[in-house]
């Protein structure tokens, strides 16, 4: 009985992780979304699951089987790789700053 307990008390916890988006991975998300539409490509949205957030995103296509790197929009929040601490940056012709 115990064990079914703490099954359920971590599928209680599982599905509460998954109720609480993140609003800067969200917005990351539709901007990555509409940058590679604008190129005839989709995104992944599980790429940003992540926690890293480049300036430009791998997009696909799998009718055509490629993929391409796209600029997301300028403005648009990014992460700086620096060492062992990323840092939170903004997107800018490609490059996050």
């Amino acid at each position: 009985m115990l064990v079914g307990t703490a099954a359920a008390a971590a599928l209680t916890v599982a599905g509460a992780g998954n109720a609480a988006a993140d609003p800067v991975i969200d917005a990351y998300v539709q901007a990555a979304t509409a940058a590679c539409e604008s190129q005839g490509y989709t995104y992944d949205a599980g790429q940003a699951a992540t926690g890293y957030r480049p300036a430009t995103v791998q997009c696909g296509n799998a009718r055509m089987l490629s993929i391409a790197f796209v600029p997301v929009a300028d403005g648009t929040p990014c992460t700086i790789l620096d060492g062992i601490n990323p840092r939170e940056g903004i997107a800018a012709a490609g490059v996050c700053r």
